[in-house]
């Protein structure tokens, strides 16, 4: 078999400024500097192919208009560099649970996610003379609000989705008034349906407010990035079950065939539906126990615990690293080893 994984970049950081106990530790030398990729521990990849070999190839950083598996695979990663197509392919990411623990899931574990720069067309001028103008600003402020009624006014109570506007820019002075607003909006969903429907209302209500606001000319959409669902495949999935349940502890504080799902979502699957071939996606905690342990009894971990692109998100070395080594090792070996 041939087993092809993506390394970590674990470093030790020099501290988040102003961090405090409330976070994810106490040491702050103790974790991974935040910032850019994934602002976190980051994840990688496991590829498994008979007959017995071994690749390296490091992961290429995330969160760029390029990503991951997808850029991999239209790189040439089957083709131009003759990587033999995988029977299995697994992958894993850092999350913000108790450091130790190590999780599994069957079926959906990551949602689906389109991100777009959506740019308004005014007329700029004096903010003195808004007759003369017509302001984007307005005009994104419009839109951002009416944006957050499709989930709540739109979708289906039963369907799980998000649609955020993370970046507004129109301008920097007081008195002047800019030609454009530009608006960052991403969206997450938990099916192709929702998906969908949510793609169109964005698009809808955007062109709508656009047509209200007076604007000089129809709304400019760039995609930047688009994921799939990640749905782990069941048999793949059972397996590491059994490998991972004989190498961890079982337990709360350690191995979990429950684990939550992945709040964000994960093109790591491409390697795999590229060829047609099953995958699974685990993840492990990073936050310090002695941390997590007393915001749980104080019952403010959704307060106190920093998740995964925060600042604040530094995860423990120690037992962080080791876990994820392990998993990344007794995944592969679920396959490479001989009985």
């Amino acid at each position: 078999m041939r087993a092809r994984y993506a390394h970590h970049q674990f470093t030790r950081g020099r501290g988040a400024p102003g961090r405090g106990e409330g976070e994810l530790g106490r040491d702050a030398g103790a974790g991974f500097p935040a910032g850019g990729g994934a602002g976190d521990g980051r994840a990688g990849y496991v590829v498994i192919t008979l007959p017995l070999t071994h690749v390296h190839t490091p992961r290429p950083a995330t969160d760029t208009l390029r990503l991951d598996g997808a850029a991999m695979v239209d790189d040439g990663l089957y083709t131009t560099h003759r990587v033999p197509h995988p029977d299995v392919v697994l992958g894993a990411h850092v999350m913000p649970h108790r450091a130790g623990v190590i999780g599994t899931r069957r079926g959906l574990v990551a949602t689906s996610a389109d991100s777009v720069r959506i740019t308004l067309h005014g007329r700029g001028g004096h903010a003195s003379m808004p007759h003369h103008l017509v302001d984007p600003v307005v005009m994104a402020a419009s839109t951002i609000l009416k944006l957050q009624t499709i989930v709540s006014r739109e979708m289906d109570p039963w369907d799980t989705a998000v649609v955020t506007v993370a970046s507004v820019q129109a301008g920097d002075a007081e008195n002047i008034v800019v030609d454009d607003a530009r608006l960052a909006v991403d969206v997450r969903c938990t099916n192709p349906k929702a998906r969908e429907k949510i793609r169109r209302s964005v698009k809808r209500i955007v062109d709508a407010e656009s047509l209200a606001g007076n604007a000089v000319k129809e709304p400019t959409y760039t995609l930047n990035r688009t994921f799939p669902l990640t749905v782990n495949d069941d048999a793949v999935t059972a397996r590491l079950e059994e490998s991972f349940a004989a190498h961890f502890e079982v337990g709360e504080r350690g191995y979990t065939t429950e684990i939550a799902k992945l709040g964000g979502s994960e093109d790591f699957s491409n390697l795999a539906t590229a060829v047609g071939k099953p995958y699974s996606f685990f993840m492990y905690g990073g936050v310090d126990p002695k941390v997590w342990d007393r915001c749980a009894a104080e019952g403010t971990l959704g307060e106190k615990i920093a998740i995964n692109h925060s600042a604040m998100f530094w995860p423990v070395i120690m037992p962080t690293l080791q876990v994820a080594c392990d998993g990344y090792a007794v995944g592969a070996l679920t396959w490479l080893a001989k009985k």
